[in-house]
């Protein structure tokens, strides 16, 4: 299984953890005990050895749903009926993965997950890629050292939204994946344990079948920079530097259909496969951004409006630019 990087580069994946003690050295799926997993805290990291690699896991810290679908469910309500609104949550590679003895680590993460679904109301749509992952548990969809997506994980995650906006998507095979040297992700760090560190990844990045341009913000929708990328020329997408908050993503297809989306680090490595489906993309930094995003969406004529993050950012309440777009909405007349 590969590291990947897709344009989430420019945001460093969310990890909710900060403060808590990582466990050094836990044993393989093997070995261990049911007290000493009890003790563990969420938050920390296990490692487990699957398809000859090492691979971390990030236990899940369960938190409150309600601001998640509070939010949701205010832009549904007060954004015109023509606006599609959906959520879009990334599961932890632990609900697939953790021995059996983290049993309620895991049932924690479902429960969470079935609320944020049951807690929805008519017509903001759940986009469920725990069950979408499930059929493909022996795929390599989650990375190794991170608590994101490979490539392919982040084609089923994209598609599974575009399927439900009633999109089409390009053949996996169509992408282009361009390999840059090998990274230990952000697990490896946490966890401070030998066999991740000495077992890296490749680090990649993804592009899209067809051409497509990159306009770069700032968090007050401030103008940076512009990029042009082509695929026959397999040149690696550049990193967006610490302020730019916001991307732009042009295509020179005629569909009507205009994406934004509210992400975090995680959530990003769907847009190469949103890059075609979409004409056009507004990523917005779902931490904090300093603009009027409710009029944005109306002077843009967004088409469709959606929130894709890990659970663990949601768990934890970091998604104050979705907090503040709801609470600035004014009722429709």
């Amino acid at each position: 299984m590969k590291r990947i990087h897709f344009l989430s580069l420019f945001l460093a994946v969310c990890l909710f953890s900060a403060g808590c003690a990582a466990r050094q050295d836990l044993p393989a799926a093997t070995v261990g005990n049911t007290a000493a997993a009890e003790q563990t805290k969420a938050g920390t990291v296990c490692v487990i050895r699957r398809k000859e690699h090492w691979q971390g896991l990030l236990l899940f810290s369960a938190g409150d749903t309600r601001p998640v679908t509070d939010g949701i469910n205010r832009l549904r309500s007060r954004l015109g009926e023509y606006i599609r609104v959906y959520l879009i949550p990334v599961p932890l590679a632990g609900l697939y993965s953790l021995p059996e003895w983290y049993g309620k680590n895991q049932l924690a993460q479902q429960r969470f997950l079935a609320r944020l679904k049951k807690d929805l109301r008519k017509g903001a749509e759940y986009i469920d890629l725990a069950e979408e992952f499930r059929k493909r548990q022996n795929e390599d969809l989650f990375l190794r050292t991170d608590i994101g997506l490979t490539a392919r994980g982040a084609y089923f995650a994209a598609r599974s939204f575009t399927d439900s906006a009633g999109l089409s998507s390009e053949p996996f095979k169509n992408y282009t994946i361009i390999s840059s040297g090998t990274r230990c992700g952000p697990l490896c760090q946490i966890s401070g344990d030998s066999r991740l560190l000495s077992d890296p990844e490749q680090a990649e990045s993804c592009l899209p079948p067809i051409p497509f341009r990159i306009d770069y913000y700032d968090r007050k929708m401030g103008y940076r920079r512009t990029a042009k990328y082509d695929p026959k020329e397999k040149t690696a997408l550049s990193p967006p530097g610490a302020e730019e908050a916001v991307l732009r993503i042009q295509t020179e297809k005629q569909e009507r259909r205009k994406l934004l989306l509210f992400t975090d680090g995680v959530g990003q490595s769907l847009l190469p496969f949103l890059i075609g489906p979409f004409s056009e993309i507004y990523a917005v930094d779902i931490h904090n951004v300093e603009f009027d995003l409710i009029r944005f969406v109306i002077e843009k004529k967004i088409t469709d409006v959606a929130a894709a993050a890990s659970v663990q950012t949601l768990s934890a309440g970091q998604f104050s630019t979705l907090q503040g777009a709801a609470r600035s909405l004014r009722p429709s007349n």
